[in-house]
């Protein structure tokens, strides 16, 4: 074999993303979905860690939600099976594929979406139909196999942190908070201050959308 002969492997990795036009992928969902919601302040090219949103009181929240120069972006994480190498993944998406999916689920002709295939497709064509979601009308259970392998990566996320401010998307939010809730101060300054200091690699940035986010995606309308 040559210098040059040998193929490169192409890693599975833990997240499935869809980075370009008209890239798609075909998925199984194995679990329920995730929520994360994401702080992002005007001029930061980055969202606040999601280690310092965890730590934030219903207060501080309330304060987050009044300054117009914080946004809130929210980020959908399902756990899936790949169908292109079989293996159990995290696909991160928006809120409006996210309510494409609940649209099927809701829908009696064909509920919950762990029973078929899904095949997303990133369209780039403007406002919700950026990312298409077609189902599949072949219907099946999860195999013993796909619940082992979710279970399994669902203890990888729990043991490694990997989605430390993702909850199911079925409780209480952080965010969802009463509207007469009482503001609090921010740590470090008082509420009517900028607060959040982005990290060193950030300030140098120059500053992106809020909705461009790690996973690549893009504004909704």
């Amino acid at each position: 074999m040559g210098d040059y002969d040998r193929k490169p492997k192409e890693s599975s990795g833990m997240f499935l993303r869809l980075k370009s036009k008209e890239e798609k992928c075909r998925i199984r969902i194995l679990a329920s979905p995730l929520r994360e919601p994401q702080i992002w302040i005007d001029g930061r090219k980055a969202p606040m860690p999601a280690t310092e949103v965890i730590e934030l009181s219903s207060g501080q929240w309330a304060t987050i939600m009044r300054k117009p120069d914080y946004r809130i972006a929210e980020v959908y994480h399902f756990i899936v099976m790949d169908r292109a190498d079989g293996q159990p993944k995290i696909f991160s998406t928006t809120g409006g594929v996210y309510g494409k999916v609940r649209d099927f689920a809701k829908n009696e002709e064909w509920g919950d979406p762990k029973n078929y295939d899904l095949t997303i497709t990133r369209t780039e064509m403007p406002g919700k139909n950026y990312y298409e979601v077609v189902p599949s009308p072949q219907k099946s259970d999860l195999t013993p196999r796909e619940l082992e392998a979710a279970d399994k990566l669902l203890q990888k996320i729990k043991d490694e942190n990997v989605l430390p401010a993702a909850l199911p998307a079925s409780v209480a939010q952080p965010d969802d908070i009463d509207e007469d809730t009482e503001p609090e101060d921010l740590p470090g300054q008082g509420s009517g201050e900028r607060v959040y200091q982005a990290n060193q690699q950030y300030q140098d940035e120059p500053p992106g959308d809020p909705n461009d986010m790690p996973t690549d995606l893009p504004p909704e309308a």
